[in-house]
């Protein structure tokens, strides 16, 4: 029974920092959200929370419904994990760095993003 406790708190801490994660990346950019950006790299420390968070935000950045605001959000998060989470984070993004290099298919612009960004 002890273990049945361990498992399920696994899966909610997983839950909560994919919830934390999704958050992050649909939020306002104006959002003040450094407690989450925080708590997410904290836990970059944790092995089994760590490989989540990597894939989560892996799948966000290859989304194909992703918006120039939600890719800003994902680049901003991985800067924080660099600065302030586990080492292996570098590691991660050095093992994918082939694919920001090949990034070219960013969402383009369109009249209600311009209007949006005052452009």
């Amino acid at each position: 029974k002890m273990f049945e406790n361990e498992d399920e708190d696994l899966l909610i801490a997983k839950q909560n920092i994919e919830e934390k994660i999704s958050q992050i990346i649909q939020a306002n950019p104006n959002e003040n959200l450094s407690n989450k950006f925080q708590e997410v790299a904290n836990e970059t420390n944790n092995n089994f929370l760590f490989n989540t968070i990597m894939k989560c935000i892996w799948s966000h950045y290859h989304s194909p419904n992703r918006t120039r605001e939600q890719i800003f959000q994902v680049l901003v998060l991985m800067e924080t994990l660099v600065k302030c989470g586990s080492p292996k984070v570098f590691d991660n993004l050095r093992e994918h760095l082939d694919e920001f290099k090949s990034q070219k298919n960013f969402p383009q612009n369109n009249e209600e993003d311009n209007e949006i960004n005052g452009l």
